[in-house]
């Protein structure tokens, strides 16, 4: 959670009553990593309403390495987000250019990734 904390503003908090779901495609399995309790996502509100969700892969065990296990998801969420930024924790790197909506296809590791309005993250 310093990852997150330290990428996007102090004045987010929890929305446990906003749904995301995370959908791993079932053509690709990379690592065995399926739907049955291997994905988690949640959503979080800024004070001005703004969303952030916050997804990843958490059925392979903890490691102290820097291997990812990477599979294409499907990440759904309650409230549209109209310009989204992809956020990979562990690299640091910040994606752009999606459409928004409130479904979107993503890349998901067994390390946190977040999507964001564009205007949350500063650069």
């Amino acid at each position: 959670m310093q990852r997150l904390f330290s990428t996007v503003p102090n004045n987010i908090t929890a929305a446990p009553s906003v749904s995301a779901d995370l959908h791993v495609h079932s053509d690709v399995n990379a690592g065995g990593a399926s739907d049955d309790g291997d994905t988690q996502a949640f959503a979080f509100r800024d004070a001005t309403g703004r969303m952030l969700y916050a997804f990843w892969l958490s059925g392979a065990k903890p490691t102290n390495g820097s291997d990812t296990i990477t599979v294409n998801a499907t990440l759904t969420v309650e409230n549209p987000v109209k310009e989204p930024a992809l956020i990979d924790l562990l690299s640091g790197a910040v994606y752009g250019g999606m459409a928004g909506g409130t479904s979107f296809t993503v890349p998901a590791i067994d390390s946190a990734m977040l999507l964001a309005e564009r205007s949350m993250v500063p650069m």
